[in-house]
């Protein structure tokens, strides 16, 4: 399988898991459905971009720029959630950070499915 892949496929995985948590969710399954959909429409194209810097001389800033877009989503959910008070709070925000934690071990597997081999370990 591709790189490209094997990364849509985690894309996938993790989607399916934002469905099963929202529907595990009860009165919170809207706003569990909304937070992992902004999550993947996020994160999912800042990790492809991660994937493919991997080697090149921007690598570090792609990355720091993905760790500002994770702290970034996580503390804009966290003030609207906290000016507007209309929305489940909670279930927003452990959505968000489950599905961004489950989007970086995506972008690790990926990497590490396409990394040599070596011996000396």
């Amino acid at each position: 399988m591709t790189v490209a892949g094997r990364y849509l496929t985690g894309l996938a995985a993790v989607g399916a898991g934002g469905v099963v948590a929202g529907f595990l969710a009860g009165p919170s399954r809207i706003a569990v459905w909304i937070a992992a959909a902004v999550a993947l429409t996020l994160q999912g194209p800042l990790g492809w971009w991660l994937i493919r810097s991997i080697g090149r001389p921007g690598f570090l800033r792609v990355w720091g720029l993905g760790l500002l877009g994770r702290f970034g989503l996580l503390g804009v959910a966290g003030a609207v959630l906290l000016v507007s008070m209309k929305a489940h709070t909670e279930a927003v925000l452990i959505t968000l950070a489950g599905a961004l934690v489950a989007l970086l071990g995506v972008e690790v597997v990926v990497l590490l499915g396409d990394s040599p081999k070596r011996e000396d370990m």
